[in-house]
Parts: C-alpha cells; structure tokens; sequence
C-alpha cells in the first residue's frame, strides 16, 4: 500500500515514525509458510513471524527494540522503514525496499 511514495508520504511517515506502522503486534498471520520437513518425509512444518525479530539482545543482555523495522500484514514480509521510504524508487534489487523480505 506504500506505492507511490510521494513527498508528502515520505514527509508524513518522517514525521510520524516507523513507530506508526511497525505493526508489532503479534498478529502475523499473513507471514505463515508451510515446508516440507524433509525432501523424503510427508510432515510439514508451519513456520511464522515471532515478536522476538523487533528485537535484539545484544551479549551483554541489552535489548534493543529495532524500530526500524515494519511488518506488513497485507504481504506478510517484513520493511526496512528508512528503505521503504528513500530507497523504493532506485532501487530494483534490493528486497527491503521493494518486496520485504519473508523467508
């Protein structure tokens, strides 16, 4: 829902902060995917997006809440805010910017 990103977009969404659309709340459904546990086995695995990828817990037991990163639950991938909004329009290959990233 982000394209085109306009200037006025790309002004609001700085002013407002990914904090705005980070979309934390544990309601990943979208990102669900189904895999195959071996290429011989029939069970597959239901793998989602947790909560705990907002976060980093650094070595020293610091956790750092990564606010710039967004999921999208129309996608079910998860953003890079600062690319979302400066990097989308030259860039082709990067999957941040883009698509997000969902695997």
């Amino acid at each position: 829902i982000w394209e085109p990103i306009t200037e006025e977009l790309r002004d609001h969404f700085v002013t407002k902060g990914p904090a705005c659309c980070q979309n934390n709340d544990g309601k990943f459904k979208a990102s669900a995917r189904i895999y195959k546990q071996s290429l011989s086995g029939n069970k597959n695995i239901k793998r989602m997006l947790t909560s705990n990828v907002f976060f980093r817990v650094f070595r020293n037991g610091e956790k750092v809440h990564w606010e710039w990163l967004l999921y999208s639950p129309s996608t079910g991938s998860v953003d890079c805010f600062a690319c979302k909004l400066f990097c989308s329009v030259n860039s082709k290959t990067n999957s941040f910017s883009k698509s997000g990233f969902n695997d």
